[in-house]
């Protein structure tokens, strides 16, 4: 199994477990036969899982990679109005073109 199987199978077995025990702090009745471990669950419930992890990891790796990319191109949110229309005014503050605040880049 390869670093990303195991990382979805880890992940799968913690959704798995974190589900039924929200479920019964909340007085929710999942399946009798899904009251069980991750190994001993049917066929159909894991691969839900498995793919609700792949799903999870996917979308963190894209907001990774958008971090990146507005880390890279210094594109930042305005604190005051939320717009990423920011310019950088000197080497440690930005400017908001919409609101027009002002305040420290965030490096």
């Amino acid at each position: 199994m390869d670093r990303e199987e195991m990382c979805k199978l880890r992940l799968a077995k913690w959704l798995h477990k974190n589900y039924e025990n929200l479920s019964e702090k909340h007085s929710w009745e999942t399946q009798e036969r899904c009251r069980t471990s991750f190994e001993d669950l049917p066929e159909e419930n894991k691969k839900v899982m498995m793919d609700m992890a792949k799903r999870i990891i996917k979308t963190l790796q894209i907001q990774h990679h958008l971090h990146l990319v507005n880390n890279l191109f210094n594109v930042r949110k305005c604190p005051s109005c939320g717009s990423e229309k920011t310019v950088r005014i000197n080497r440690y503050q930005v400017e908001c073109e919409s609101c027009r605040w002002k305040g420290d880049d965030g490096n």
